[in-house]
């Protein structure tokens, strides 16, 4: 279901003539965000822009940007626009201070008191935002996704991982909105407490959840509602550790929000429309 650009016999001699003259930035400030109702793939491996051309599944994958708890590939801007003209759309994921009361060892953390916390998190926003921009990815509205990874709810000094967990996050979406960028958040649905940014102030525009029913959809991941982030907002990390012959081991997800897309697409669904009836309902890689 990628969309096709060129072919993929001459993927490398694009590739190679992308790295040996950088793109202008005039052509990489044509990038802005639209809805995707279509799968793709994230994976913190490190590719080439070749594998990415020769790989037909996927028609949009999402990378690290980097941040303080990020140790894998962070592509440069002509890897990012190489994978552009193969046929990508982007959805760029930055990984930065986690809780307090994170289930994973050696992760730096955000601070135990609510304000400093929320204070934090808009420093973690213009941070991505800056990398962003840096990184050649225009400087249109886009989205940028937080990868917010387990906590328990509660841990030694913090009683109330979940309300510390609202106001940095909190601080991520609203200075991401002052950006006059596009806010999401990664997580697992039980493990990061998804159900809670429904109620983040602001809300952010999308979610990426994780894990839940192994179904190729946005939808129906269990212990979370549909009608919550329903209206063409939400992506969705389904299947883990795939094995792709061209790309490798990756995680699928599926996709009924915004991406990064090189420029407007007519199978793209209209932003507002209701579930149900678009293309995340009707696409054969990615059901409703």
């Amino acid at each position: 279901m990628r969309r096709q650009v060129i072919p993929n016999a001459i993927a490398a001699d694009v590739a190679a003539a992308v790295f040996f003259n950088p793109i202008p930035a005039s052509a990489l400030d044509q990038h802005s965000s639209f809805i995707s109702g279509y799968n793709g793939f994230d994976t913190s491996s490190t590719l080439t822009t070749t594998q990415l051309a020769q790989e037909g599944e996927f028609q949009y994958w999402a990378f690290y940007l980097g941040g303080s708890n990020y140790r894998g590939f962070a592509p440069d801007s002509n890897f990012l626009e190489t994978a552009f003209l193969v046929g990508y759309d982007h959805i760029p994921c930055w990984v930065g201070a986690q809780s307090p009361c994170s289930t994973q060892s050696g992760l730096g953390h955000y601070a135990t008191d609510p304000g400093t916390a929320y204070n934090q998190g808009k420093t973690e926003a213009d941070a991505a935002f800056l990398t962003r921009v840096n990184r050649g990815l225009g400087n249109k509205t886009n989205i940028i996704v937080y990868d917010h990874e387990p906590f328990n709810s509660s841990c030694a000094g913090v009683p109330d991982a979940r309300g510390l967990a609202k106001y940095f996050l909190s601080g991520w979406t609203s200075e991401i909105a002052h950006d006059a960028d596009y806010s999401s958040i990664y997580g697992a649905v039980l493990g990061s407490f998804a159900v809670d940014w429904a109620s983040l102030s602001p809300v952010p525009d999308n979610a990426f959840l994780a894990g839940g029913q192994n179904v190729d959809s946005p939808f129906d991941p269990g212990n979370f509602s549909n009608g919550s982030f329903a209206f063409d907002q939400r992506h969705r990390q389904w299947d883990y550790n795939f094995s792709s012959e061209a790309v490798g081991v990756v995680d699928r997800d599926c996709a009924n929000g915004l991406v990064l897309a090189q420029f407007q697409q007519g199978d793209l669904e209209p932003q507002g429309s209701s579930e149900g009836s678009g293309d995340a309902a009707e696409d054969p890689y990615c059901p409703h």
